[in-house]
């Protein structure tokens, strides 16, 4: 027959890691969201001293996989910005531009509008442009024409 001996008395051992699947499908059922890592880190806090790749090897062999999380809902608030401005004092909209000095140093700028009339409400000139200068920029022109339905960020 040609065969070698060892080929003739080969008996198949039984499977080594069937209790390691036990544990890890129980600490999958209580803990959903470990991967192997932390199933291991689990493992070893149990007292096993076993292998990380081992772990990991009958892990993906038992077809385990972390669950995706759920999307998150958005809270919807039932106020849409209008597309089109319709009349003024409706929508203003604010954007930043940069430029460079001749120094080589960035000069920003804050310009807002009234989309409707496409008039310019002011300009601030600044190398540093932060939320308090939007706001201080925003303040004056709320007390000289009033608050706007909307305040939309980037002109499109």
């Amino acid at each position: 027959m040609n065969l070698t001996r060892s080929c003739l008395r080969y008996t198949a051992r039984p499977d080594q890691d069937a209790a390691l699947t036990a544990e890890l499908a129980q600490i999958r059922g209580k803990y959903p969201r470990f991967g192997i890592r932390r199933a291991h880190a689990l493992l070893r806090a149990g007292g096993q001293l076993i292998n990380r790749k081992r772990v990991a090897r009958v892990w993906q062999k038992s077809g385990f996989q972390v669950p995706q999380r759920p999307k998150k809902r958005r809270i919807r608030t039932g106020r849409t910005v209008p597309c089109q401005a319709e009349c003024p004092n409706q929508v203003w909209s604010y954007d930043f531009q940069e430029d460079a000095l001749v120094s080589g140093r960035k000069l920003r700028l804050l310009s807002i509008l009234d989309e409707f009339t496409r008039e310019w409400l002011s300009v601030t000139v600044g190398v540093s442009l932060t939320s308090q200068a939007v706001l201080a920029a925003l303040k004056p022109l709320f007390a000289l024409r009033g608050a706007p339905r909307f305040v939309r960020s980037d002109t499109q």
